[in-house]
């Protein structure tokens, strides 16, 4: 079961942060050639995140990505043809 929670950013995660806000631009076909050329056209200052002004939704467990899912499928179906093997 997957649960969430709303939590204070910590100063650590502020590249993580900018990384994150940065993925949607880059993917809108619009904003993607000026968000290039601009690499830090998004910035999360260390000063808001310290002063407990920026917020974080943390999921648990954290969703698979898509290669880890894929990881996950490839050891089923192995599990399966050597159990299969074996009858």
């Amino acid at each position: 079961m997957r649960g969430s929670s709303i939590c204070l950013a910590l100063p650590s995660e502020k590249l993580e942060l900018e990384r994150l806000q940065m993925r949607p631009s880059l993917a809108n076909e619009g904003d993607r050639d000026a968000f290039s050329l601009i690499l830090d056209a998004i910035q999360v200052p260390v000063e808001q995140i310290a002063g407990g002004r920026v917020f974080v939704s943390e999921c648990s467990p954290p969703p698979l990505l898509a290669s880890q899912l894929l990881d996950v499928i490839i050891a089923l179906l192995h599990t399966r043809l050597h159990v299969n093997n074996l009858i």
